[in-house]
């Protein structure tokens, strides 16, 4: 008995939706299911707008709750303004010879899937030299970003940062929004590998692969498969 055959019907139903291996099968339990129980589920498991975009893709926007295409609306306005302002932080630091990468989800919302509304990411993920750590951290400052932490027990400071890792920023959108940006020099947490274990974020960066169009750069397949995991 494999773990799938386990779950509740609205369980595969979703992991099905959000692996785009939705069979012919999971459309007709959808269509068993409580349309607005399966919302109330997928939104607080943070996976609404790709449901949602699932569902308009087989059914169209008239024939599903409009709660799902405004999850995914919403989500999608919302991540392409956090990637226009990842192209506008590249560029201001590329002006300033200093590479940036997009890790995890900022990455995969970049580069990998098309529509930025099936990325459905609270922050900004980024990695640069320890070299240039300090030097990236005055010229967010310089435009508009302010260096925080979420930890009310932890202090916001980037000498902390560049020993530690990488510091966390916020700023306001031009739409309003607020948006937190993480710089780091570190591509992997600490805790979760031993010292000798831990990949070089230099030689990552080194290796990584511009992106067309773009001043952004992401890891090189290997790395990212490995960083992500």
């Amino acid at each position: 008995q494999n773990f799938f055959s386990t779950l509740k019907p609205i369980e595969k139903l979703i992991c099905s939706l959000i692996k785009f291996e939705c069979q012919y099968e999971m459309l007709e339990l959808y269509e068993k299911l409580d349309d607005e129980a399966l919302f109330i589920f997928a939104n607080s498991n943070l996976v609404d707008s790709i449901v949602g975009y699932r569902l308009m893709e087989q059914y169209g926007e008239k024939n599903i709750l409009k709660d799902w295409v405004n999850a995914y609306r919403e989500t999608d306005k919302r991540i392409s303004s956090y990637l226009n302002e990842l192209d506008k932080v590249a560029k201001l630091l590329n002006e300033n010879n200093i590479p940036l990468i997009a890790l995890k989800n900022s990455g995969i919302a970049k580069t990998i899937y098309p529509y930025p509304g099936l990325v459905p990411m609270g922050d900004l993920d980024t990695l640069v030299k320890r070299s240039d750590f300090i030097n990236a951290h005055n010229i967010l400052t310089e435009n508009g970003y302010k260096i925080t932490t979420p930890n009310k027990y932890h202090i916001a400071d980037v000498n902390i940062g560049y020993r530690k890792g990488g510091s966390e920023y916020t700023t306001r959108l031009k739409n309003g929004q607020e948006l937190w940006f993480e710089l780091q020099w570190r591509s992997v947490e600490g805790r979760f590998l031993r010292p000798e274990q831990e990949p070089n974020g230099d030689v990552l960066i080194d290796r990584s692969i511009p992106i067309e169009g773009s001043a952004i750069r992401i890891l090189s397949p290997e790395d990212n498969l490995l960083q992500v995991e």
